[in-house]
């Protein structure tokens, strides 16, 4: 997917920063959708997403490899309810995260995916480490550093 991402990035100028967009451009990379996402990719803020995101045939060529394992995937799964879910909820779960590690945090929660619970998991051990240790004013400074709850996943 980070490789699909940066060469399309190449096009752009911008990386996709809703669920829609990254779905346009995988559509674009001549990934196999399933109809659900073909649906939302056919409404006013879909065939925007497809026009931003399209892909010149030289830079398909070079990530088609990367999207063959995509097709791939589709093609084992192969139940409707599995295909979906790898659309609506893995691939968005795997790109907010990538959008993460390229620091976009809010990009997982624009996912559909909240917030990272890594941070408050973090400090939590860091707290148990250095129980008795931390002022109060130190306690609840490290305490603001946890991101605030969001919901869950979201489909669209």
């Amino acid at each position: 997917m980070h490789e699909v991402m940066v060469t399309g990035y190449q096009q752009w100028g911008k990386l996709p920063a809703s669920k829609i967009e990254f779905w346009a451009a995988m559509v674009n990379f001549d990934a196999d959708a399933p109809e659900s996402v073909i649906k939302a990719l056919d409404t006013e803020e879909g065939r925007k997403a497809l026009a931003d995101f399209k892909v010149m045939s030289p830079l398909k060529s070079l990530s088609s490899s990367e999207v063959s394992v995509f097709k791939s995937i589709t093609s084992w799964a192969g139940d409707k309810d599995v295909i979906d879910a790898l659309w609506h909820a893995q691939y968005p779960l795997i790109y907010g995260e990538l959008l993460e590690f390229y620091g976009d945090i809010p990009g997982r929660a624009r996912m559909g995916l909240g917030s990272n619970p890594r941070p408050a998991i973090e400090v939590m051990a860091t707290l148990k480490e250095a129980s008795g240790k931390l002022s109060e004013k130190q306690a609840k400074d490290l305490a603001q550093t946890i991101p605030p709850r969001s919901g869950g996943i979201v489909y669209q």
